[in-house]
């Protein structure tokens, strides 16, 4: 955890423990890791057309394999037949319905990541 932002969360929530944050950069669209479940994505965004995202993950397989092309990104394959999607607000819901073990089982580069010791 880089050091200038422990006073800063300290200073938002009055506490912080650093052993119990394990700090993941998420390099590829956010996206890609609501493919893990995409039951949970139609369940917390109504609209979602879940048949087509169950096709598009049997076609790719684990979520790695969706591209990040401009016209077949994963933001892009939820966005087009879902308009109002939003990332900050419908993104989260998803990921909060199957949690990190469903994610880490789908994604192993994901639990490596999560796996690792912090670093000093």
């Amino acid at each position: 955890m880089p050091n200038d932002l422990v006073p800063e969360i300290r200073n938002r929530t009055g506490q912080f423990d650093e052993g119990s944050v394990v700090l993941c950069v998420q390099l590829h669209a956010f996206e890609r890791l609501l493919f893990c479940n995409v039951g949970a994505l139609g369940r917390t965004l109504p609209g979602a057309p879940v048949a087509e995202h169950r096709s598009i993950r049997s076609e790719l397989g684990p979520p790695k394999g969706i591209t990040s092309h401009p016209d077949t990104a994963p933001n892009r394959r939820i966005e087009t037949p879902v308009p109002r999607y939003r990332k900050a607000l419908h993104g989260t819901l998803p990921a909060l319905g199957f949690g990190p073990e469903k994610t880490r089982g789908e994604c192993p580069r994901f639990d490596a990541r999560l796996g690792r010791p912090a670093s000093p």
